[in-house]
């Protein structure tokens, strides 16, 4: 089984499509993704100059696939 580094559980400051699927829809959601703050912990998603660090996002995608292969029954 594939190991996977676990990080903070944390909100959303703003707004996202699956309030809106949850809310009008009754679908449940949930937003995941990198964290969007650089190495010292400033904010960057969101700016004028917006994007998230390479490493957050290789972590995220990582876990996404982990995610969608144990769904799909692949550790079996």
């Amino acid at each position: 089984m594939t190991s996977v580094a676990r990080r903070p559980l944390g909100g959303l400051d703003s707004w996202y499509d699956g309030a809106t699927l949850s809310t009008v829809g009754g679908i449940p959601a949930i937003g995941y993704g990198p964290s969007g703050r650089d190495s010292n912990g400033v904010r960057i998603p969101h700016t004028v100059d917006e994007h998230v660090p390479v490493d957050g996002l290789v972590s995220t995608a990582q876990a996404l696939a982990v995610a969608a292969m144990r769904f799909c029954g692949a550790n079996k």
